[in-house]
């Protein structure tokens, strides 16, 4: 009787393989072992925009993160800009919770869950007004499929009392756009409807191993030559 090939997969890589059919995380494409960067992706799940401090969507996107263990270790903030409903002052800004970090004078890389660059200290930082490529995917690896996310702030990640979170009307950003859309692109005045948020990292550091999806290739490609070798 021929055996399918899942008869000859350990457990742990049967479930590895599962997780590669959400998607895989690629590691920023053409960084040095040993660079500092960020990531940033677009929440695959939603919450609503009526909370109006930061302390809840935080607690969102580490909990977004936590359901992807591929992910890097790391803390995670929401890039969102907040003030008390009540406030007639401006916010708290998004580049306040969620920092592009400054390390020796210049701005981390900030990549999305494709290894793709999307700010560098050459663009300005990641809350320069404009961003080289859209954020675009979760934090699975997976498009994100051009969600609109709530943002509350302007291109530049500061908020006002008109466009915060927590207020009657909030800034939405787009997560397939660059330029300034990714941030700052329309209005809503449903709060309590769901929309997604971008997370950023606290700062990483570039290592060489390879992706999952590559050690999973050579993983079944040991696997099938001891099969046939077996049924020689």
């Amino acid at each position: 009787m021929r055996k399918s090939l899942a008869a000859f997969l350990p457990a742990a890589l049967v479930i590895s393989l599962a997780s590669l059919a959400k998607g895989d995380i690629i590691p920023p494409i053409g960084l040095a072992p040993g660079s500092p960067y960020q990531l940033i992706f677009v929440t695959a799940d939603a919450t609503v925009g009526s909370y109006g401090t930061e302390a809840p969507y935080n607690t969102f996107v580490n909990a977004e993160a936590a359901l992807n263990p591929l992910l890097p270790s790391s803390t995670w903030y929401a890039v969102t800009g907040t003030a008390d409903s009540t406030s007639t002052t401006d916010a708290s800004n998004a580049y306040v919770n969620a920092p592009n970090l400054l390390v020796d004078g210049s701005y981390l890389p900030v990549y999305n869950t494709q290894g793709i660059l999307v700010s560098s200290n050459a663009s300005g930082g990641l809350y320069s007004g404009s961003i080289l490529q859209p954020v675009a995917y979760d934090q699975y690896g997976n498009s994100s499929g051009g969600v609109f996310v709530w943002t509350g702030s302007n291109k530049t990640g500061e908020a006002f009392s008109e466009i915060s979170l927590g207020h009657s009307t909030v800034e939405l950003g787009a997560s397939n756009l660059a330029g300034s859309l990714w941030m700052d692109h329309a209005f809503g005045n449903s709060v309590t409807s769901t929309q997604s948020l971008y997370a950023l990292s606290s700062v990483l550091v570039s290592t060489p191993e390879p992706s999952t999806l590559v050690l999973a290739r050579l993983g079944i490609a040991g696997l099938l030559l001891a099969a046939r070798r077996r049924g020689a």
